[in-house]
């Protein structure tokens, strides 16, 4: 909820806004793409075992994907988040749970 929270504010100041959701969980994605439809981007997974190299290759495409966007809205503590915006130097949004 806080994730959707930010994204809808990142829309509310620039209507044409597109996001690029990178994430392990395909109830996740399904569940964002219905909350913004046409607005996400995703790279199709292969595979979701992160033992399997096919989801480490498909994980850095999503961090190198991440890293091509103006910033970042990503977990708090999230290492992932963190190297993806610090790749280009982009503003990261940590989103913290209570």
């Amino acid at each position: 909820a806080l994730f959707l929270a930010a994204m809808r504010e990142r829309l509310a100041a620039d209507a044409s806004t597109r996001f690029f959701l990178a994430t392990d969980d395909p109830d996740e994605e399904a569940e964002v793409k219905g909350q913004f439809p046409g607005r996400i981007i995703t790279h199709a997974k292969r595979s979701y075992d992160r033992g399997d190299s096919a989801a480490i290759e498909d994980a850095l495409i999503d961090l190198y994907s991440l890293a091509g966007c103006d910033a970042v809205i990503g977990t708090q503590g999230s290492s992932f988040s963190a190297v993806a915006a610090d790749i280009r130097g982009i503003p990261l949004l940590s989103i913290y749970a209570d």
